[in-house]
């Protein structure tokens, strides 16, 4: 799990896996469809626009058990810290990641 510090832009929840683990790429859809059916019920708009892409990082490449790389948002944008500062959001933002983890 990464938090982002690039920009002052928001960001929704984005997936990476590695290119060749079909396990990884099966991890991150199960794990992104999780997060966008919940946004659908649970934020005021119901837009997500998070994604699951290929990133060729070390972490990813070099994990011997399947790995994904999820950013988690930017900690300079003030929505994206509510999603990290409160208790409550990340809450439901694990239990919606153990939900897709479960639909493996």
């Amino acid at each position: 799990i990464h938090i982002d510090s690039r920009q002052n832009k928001q960001v929704d929840l984005f997936f990476f896996f590695f290119s060749t683990s079909e396990a990884s790429k099966k991890l991150a859809l199960n794990l992104h469809q999780s997060i966008k059916s919940k946004y659908q019920i649970y934020r005021k708009n119901g837009r997500y626009q998070g994604s699951v892409s290929t990133r060729n990082l070390h972490m990813l490449r070099e994990c011997k058990p399947i790995g994904i790389y999820l950013e988690l948002g930017n900690i300079r944008h003030p929505l994206d810290q509510q999603r990290i500062v409160l208790e409550s959001n990340r809450e439901a933002l694990a239990k919606w990641l153990f939900d897709g983890l479960a639909g493996q």
